[in-house]
């Protein structure tokens, strides 16, 4: 089998176009979250990703602030709550003064933060059909959005190995967020090459976020 993909020029301008179509929503870099939740903004660097009920109770929250302070200050300084309020601690100096469900709701939130973000990870692996004498390259990745991803692999040299190609992130048990493992028609050359020897790299786009992932460095084969 050849060692790059041929794909014919009509389906890389479906692709094009499926691109232009269906990437609208916007990147906010290494603070995106996944789709259906928000920032929390307790303070205006929470970056922390909650559902938008809990946005909006957070909003609440803070603009009664003043209302469930003791004016009398208390053992805990003017932060003193009202009887029945207690800190609701986002963020170890915020002193906002909610109910005792709501800060358990905030510890919550911060303890499941990582699993929100959309920090898309992507690592290599191999398949090897056994028509073959090299294996292939897989791109795996989860912390995506459900739905489509595009995998490209891109070659030093200017030239492509693999053009975006769509795949679906779905949800897995063990993985977290969408996942995938794009069985690519790409051979990882990687085995007779020194270690650490790179001529590729692959990349994949999260096409509901419009967010790009890092470069993952490989070593593809040529003229197989």
């Amino acid at each position: 089998m050849p060692s790059k993909s041929l794909v014919p020029i009509v389906a890389w301008l479906a692709i094009s176009l499926f691109l232009i179509v269906n990437v609208s929503a916007e990147c906010y870099g290494p603070n995106t979250c996944i789709e259906g939740y928000v920032w929390r903004q307790a303070v205006p660097d929470d970056y922390v990703c909650v559902t938008p009920a809990t946005r909006s109770q957070t909003s609440e929250d803070n603009s009664l602030a003043a209302t469930r302070v003791n004016p009398n200050g208390g053992p805990y300084g003017p932060n003193t709550c009202l009887d029945g309020y207690v800190w609701r601690q986002a963020v170890p100096t915020d002193y906002v003064c909610v109910t005792p469900a709501t800060r358990t709701q905030a510890a919550e939130d911060n303890s499941q933060a990582a699993n929100r973000v959309l920090s898309m990870n992507v690592w290599i692996t191999d398949w090897a059909p056994e028509s073959d004498d090299y294996p292939y390259i897989k791109v795996n990745g989860d912390h995506f959005n459900l739905g489509p991803v595009q995998v490209g692999i891109f070659n030093d040299d200017g030239s492509t190995s693999q053009p975006w190609t769509t795949y679906t992130a779905a949800s897995y048990s063990g993985y977290v967020a969408g996942s995938f493992g794009a069985e690519t028609q790409v051979n990882d050359c990687s085995s007779d090459v020194p270690a650490g020897t790179v001529n590729a790299y692959v990349q994949v786009l999260d096409v509901t976020s419009g967010c790009y992932s890092a470069k993952v460095p490989v070593e593809v084969c040529f003229n197989l």
